[in-house]
């Protein structure tokens, strides 16, 4: 859809529409869509202007929360950073 726009102008022309065309059906369904597209369209239009995100820092933040859950009881801090070092490499 959108995102294979080459531009911003480009991307906002055709979200608006996508926008646009979706109300149109009424369609209850596309509702929480449509305010998320709403309420989040500039941010989704900023990655035409700016490449990098910060997917990989979630990732890591992700992976690290997965060991706290397993890791629950660790009794040396040691321990529980080599394990989140050993899973990140």
């Amino acid at each position: 859809m959108f995102r294979n726009c080459s531009t911003r102008a480009e991307a906002a022309k055709k979200l608006r529409f996508f926008i646009l065309a979706a109300q149109a059906n009424e369609l209850k369904e596309f509702h929480a869509c449509l305010t998320m597209l709403g309420n989040w369209s500039k941010y989704i239009l900023n990655t035409f202007d700016c490449s990098y995100t910060n997917g990989y820092n979630e990732g890591t933040n992700s992976a690290i929360k997965v060991i706290k859950r397993n890791a629950f009881g660790y009794r040396n801090f040691e321990n529980f950073r080599n394990r989140i070092f050993l899973s990140l490499t």
